[in-house]
């Protein structure tokens, strides 16, 4: 009877042991399969961040804003494409714009899925108004668009790069920078608020936006002022933290 209770129970532990490496099977098959998605999410958009540099660095002078952009929305098949945003050589990227905050944290231009997005522009604002949020996501590993953002964190860097350049609808909008601010991951944050009674109010709030700068920048401002708002991810150091760079109108 002994060895026979014995026998069992040596089966049932062979069996419950097959059970468990089939298990870890599957769940290493699982996870390989999952890596190489992400991988492939990874290697697609690269590729496309490394082609929009070139598309639109490669659009002819000559032509204008509004069929550069057309050019682009083509070339993406996608109308959601609005505009290009260049900061001397460091940035020179389309941008999208589409009915919420969310859509292009996960997809790219050409509306594929991807980990690191498109550079968008804040569903809530348009090409006239007084403040215009762009966002865009930041990588330790890849280098998106606003990976370049990070130069800002230095003041030698932003003395070489005080302009941004906006092209949108058909018009080139310049822009003048002064504030670089160290923001909390948080939709309270004062630059997402973009409603004012009056322009006291709005003036008195990019003012103390100005003052949270990193390093002064002597750049007034007035009630009268428009402002670009720029933001990405901050990694390392200041890990958990957001990068604003925040730039007046100065030329349209």
């Amino acid at each position: 009877m002994k060895k026979k209770y014995d026998s069992d129970i040596k089966n049932n532990v062979n069996k419950l042991l097959d059970r468990i490496i089939i298990v870890l099977i599957v769940l290493i098959v699982i996870s390989g399969v999952f890596l190489l998605i992400r991988k492939e999410e990874y290697n697609k958009t690269i590729i496309e961040i490394n082609d929009s540099k070139l598309s639109v660095g490669a659009i002819e002078k000559e032509i204008s804003v509004k069929e550069e952009i057309d050019s682009l929305k083509k070339k993406y098949n996608n109308n959601d494409v609005i505009g290009i945003l260049s900061i001397d050589k460091e940035i020179n990227t389309p941008i999208a714009q589409t009915k919420d905050n969310q859509f292009y944290l996960k997809k790219s231009l050409s509306l594929q899925r991807s980990v690191l997005g498109a550079v968008f522009m804040d569903y809530r604002v348009n090409k006239d108004s007084k403040q215009i949020n762009i966002y865009g996501h930041n990588s330790t590993k890849y280098k998106p668009p606003f990976n370049a953002l990070e130069g800002y964190l230095k003041k030698a860097y932003y003395n070489e790069h005080k302009s941004i350049l906006l092209k949108i609808d058909n018009e080139i909008k310049k822009y003048e920078i002064f504030s670089i601010v160290l923001a909390d991951k948080k939709s309270t944050e004062e630059h997402m608020n973009l409603n004012y009674k009056k322009d006291s109010d709005w003036l008195k709030h990019f003012n103390r936006l100005k003052k949270r700068s990193i390093y002064k920048t002597n750049i007034e401002l007035n009630e009268n002022d428009k402002v670009l708002v720029l933001q990405t991810c901050l990694f390392g150091k200041y890990k958990g933290k957001l990068m604003v760079v925040a730039a007046r109108l100065v030329e349209e």
